[in-house]
């Protein structure tokens, strides 16, 4: 489980990078949201569930499911960086 933890970190590092020093301090606060809870909610945890409930997988195979919505999360979190529609006026004046 830590080698999977090991080649997983990277991608959850600069997820946590892109969700929270990012796209917050940008003021793209719904997308943060949606970014996060949607390819949890949509990915990581219905995989991890069949693999337990369904296939009887070892533990560490549910938990290498539980990392595979962090690659997903990191091509999302780089193409919205690339767009700049991360960038809004959080100042307030207009």
């Amino acid at each position: 489980m830590f080698a999977i933890l090991a080649l997983a970190y990277p991608f959850r590092a600069f997820n946590m990078t892109m969700i929270i020093g990012v796209c917050r301090a940008g003021g793209d606060t719904v997308f943060c949201a949606v970014y996060d809870v949607l390819l949890m909610w949509t990915v990581s945890l219905p995989a991890a569930a069949a693999a337990s409930f369904l296939f009887g997988a070892p533990v560490p195979v549910v938990f290498l499911f539980l990392a595979l919505e962090d690659p997903l999360k990191m091509v999302l979190g780089l193409w919205r960086l690339r767009t700049g529609r991360w960038l809004h006026d959080v100042t307030g004046k207009r």
